[in-house]
C-alpha cells in the first residue's frame, strides 16, 4: 500500500442510531432473559423507521428496519409492534415501505447448522435473509434471538465464529446493521445456565459494542 493511501482520511462510520446501530457492524444487547432486551429494540427499531428520536438517540437517517422474530408467532410480534406504536402515537401508514416483519419460526430454517460429522452448513435462513434485504433495501436487521438463530454447538467457538461471520458478511456486503439480541439465562437467575458456553463468551459485549466485519 503507498504512503499516501495508507494514511488517507477514511470514511465516518454510518451511524443510524445514536451509538447503537452502525451500518457494516453487529450489535447485540445481551441481558437475562424476560427483562424486556426485546420492548428496548423494538422502540429502536421504531425509532428509525419512523426517524423520529423515540428513545433518546440521535436518529442519523430514517432507515429501513426488518424485524425477524425466531421467538414470536406472527399474531404477538404484532401485538408487541402495536404496543410501541400506540406507546408513541405512531399511525401504522407512518411504518408502510420502512419496517418489515417476519415471524416464520421454526419454517425459516436456520442461518448455520452442523452435519453428521460436526462440520458447519449453512442453513436456509442465511438465504431467506440475503432476499429479505435485498428485495426490501434494508438498512437494519434485528434477529432475535440469536441463540434461535442456529443449531450449532454453543461451547465450541469456531463454529460460534461462524455463525458470526455470516452476518458480519452480509453486513458488509450490503452495507447494513445487524442486531442480534441474546439472553444469558432464562427466568430466574440459575447458576448453570448463567454463562452460555461460546456464545457467551463471543458476545458478551456492552450494549452499543460491535464486532467489525471482516473485508
Amino acid at each position: 500500500m503507498e504512503r499516501r493511501e495508507r494514511y488517507r482520511r477514511p470514511p465516518p462510520r454510518g451511524w443510524l442510531l445514536g451509538n447503537t446501530f452502525c451500518r457494516r457492524f453487529l450489535s447485540s444487547l445481551i441481558r437475562d432473559g424476560g427483562v424486556g432486551k426485546t420492548a428496548v429494540r423494538y422502540a429502536q427499531a421504531l425509532a428509525l423507521a419512523t426517524g423520529r428520536d423515540l428513545t433518546g438517540e440521535h436518529v442519523f437517517q430514517r432507515a429501513r428496519v426488518l424485524i425477524i422474530s425466531l421467538a414470536d408467532d406472527a399474531d404477538e410480534l404484532r401485538r408487541r409492534i402495536l404496543a410501541a406504536r400506540l406507546h408513541f402515537n405512531i399511525p401504522a401508514s407512518d411504518l408502510d415501505g420502512w419496517l418489515f416483519l417476519s415471524s416464520s419460526g421454526a419454517a425459516a430454517g436456520k442461518l448455520m447448522t452442523t452435519d453428521q460429522k460436526g462440520r458447519a452448513v449453512l442453513g436456509q435462513l442465511a438465504i431467506h435473509l440475503e432476499t429479505g434485504i435485498v428485495a426490501n433495501k434494508i438498512d437494519l436487521v434485528l434477529l432475535d434471538p440469536f441463540v434461535k438463530s442456529h443449531s450449532v454447538d454453543e461451547n465450541l467457538n469456531s463454529l460460534i465464529d461462524d455463525v458470526a461471520q455470516v452476518l458480519s458478511d452480509l453486513a458488509a456486503k450490503y452495507d447494513i446493521a445487524i442486531d442480534l439480541p441474546h439472553h444469558i439465562s432464562k427466568g430466574v437467575a440459575d447458576p448453570g445456565n448463567a454463562n452460555r458456553g461460546a456464545a457467551q463468551a463471543r458476545w458478551s459485549m456492552p450494549a452499543g459494542s460491535y464486532r467489525r466485519s471482516r473485508q
